[in-house]
């Protein structure tokens, strides 16, 4: 078996195994070893200097007390798909020509679960407390959540943000990236469909324009559709009351919105530059997320890293969406979800030529 295809196998492999953990939430000795499994199979010999560095700084961080052990663990396990990025010496189109039971797995056990319900095991999992998000995530306003076979909500999200490019820009297929459209849409998860329509209208109608007058333009789209959210709170809030389904349901990002702003109002300037430290505090924001552990400047480097990590058409797609999509939801510490990303990034593309006057 080559190394490309071995790589592949270990993608969907990765992928795949938190089914398997949740079978297992009730012994903890198995549930803990499918736990660190994949990172564990995702570790390479070679591995890149840069973001080693980024994982010594985090050592350093936890040296100092800056950050808790934990704090360090879970920032490093996430960096590991960044870290020995070799795994992904494959071409996205053949990873899901390939193996194209896969994706047709997981998106059909996404709907069995949205049609459904959870399994018992799952449910078993679910109300365990093992599960990061609760039972208050998953199961909001009575509606099932589907997170397929894999790590969670956002996993699936950003797996079907994925098959929506690959359909739309790369095979050109109308109807069933309509179908993955209506299906993220179906599932609720709202971050990730604001994400990937203002990555789609950055990537389809500002081809033309230079790599940084797109990053620009994703960054202005992002802030002003949340301010548009924030503006249109008494509108949104009264349609939350009459009860008109997940996708409205503003009560959530309200609250997204209040913690925001209580966060800046009680931080102290040197807590924003150095960090503000307030420990296993739930923000639903990267951004913010990242100036409590390490204070602004980790905003500045992740955006950076962003911007130098976007080289091809497929890259700058998947980052700017999730660079909207952090505005919404934090999985800093994700190992799955960077997984995802890390995939999109450094796996080969073939779309380019595919793309006018796609410009650099």
């Amino acid at each position: 078996m080559n190394k490309q295809l071995m790589n592949e196998l270990v993608f969907w492999l990765v992928q795949g195994l938190p089914f398997v953990k949740r079978l297992f939430f009730g012994d903890n000795f198995i549930y803990l070893f499918f736990n660190y499994l994949p990172a564990v199979i995702s570790l390479r010999p070679q591995y890149s200097p840069g973001v080693a560095l980024i994982c010594l700084f985090f050592f350093a961080c936890f040296v100092v007390d800056i950050i808790s052990y934990s704090v360090f663990l879970l920032y490093t396990v996430a960096l590991i798909p960044f870290l020995c990025n070799s795994q992904f010496n494959f071409k996205l189109t053949r990873l899901l020509r390939q193996f194209w039971l896969f994706p047709v797995v997981f998106v059909g056990y996404g709907l069995y679960q949205k049609m459904f319900g959870y399994t018992s095991f799952e449910m078993g999992w679910v109300m365990s407390g093992k599960s990061l998000v609760g039972e208050e995530g998953l199961l909001l306003a009575d509606q099932v959540r589907p997170f397929s076979m894999l790590a969670g909500i956002p996993e699936f999200s950003f797996f079907i943000c994925i098959l929506f490019y690959h359909e739309w820009f790369i095979k050109r297929r109308i109807y069933t990236s309509i179908g993955f459209l209506l299906l993220l849409g179906l599932m609720g998860s709202r971050g990730v469909l604001v994400g990937l329509i203002v990555s789609f209208m950055v990537m389809q109608f500002g081809g033309r324009l230079k790599k940084p007058y797109r990053f620009l333009l994703g960054i202005f789209l992002s802030i002003f559709v949340y301010m548009i959210l924030v503006d249109m709170s008494d509108i949104l809030l009264e349609a939350d009351r009459e009860g008109v389904g997940r996708m409205m349901v503003y009560g959530t990002f309200n609250a997204r919105y209040e913690i925001l702003r209580d966060f800046f109002e009680n931080a102290s300037l040197s807590g924003l530059l150095f960090g503000v430290g307030e420990p296993y505090r739930t923000f639903d924001n990267m951004y913010i997320t990242l100036i409590n552990d390490f204070g602004l400047f980790a905003v500045i480097l992740f955006l950076y890293l962003c911007y130098v990590g976007a080289h091809h058409h497929q890259s700058e797609f998947a980052i700017i969406l999730t660079m909207v999509f952090s505005l919404y939801a934090d999985f800093a510490h994700s190992f799955f979800f960077m997984h995802l990303l890390a995939m999109m990034i450094y796996s080969k593309s073939e779309e380019d030529k595919r793309v006018l006057a796609y410009g650099h």
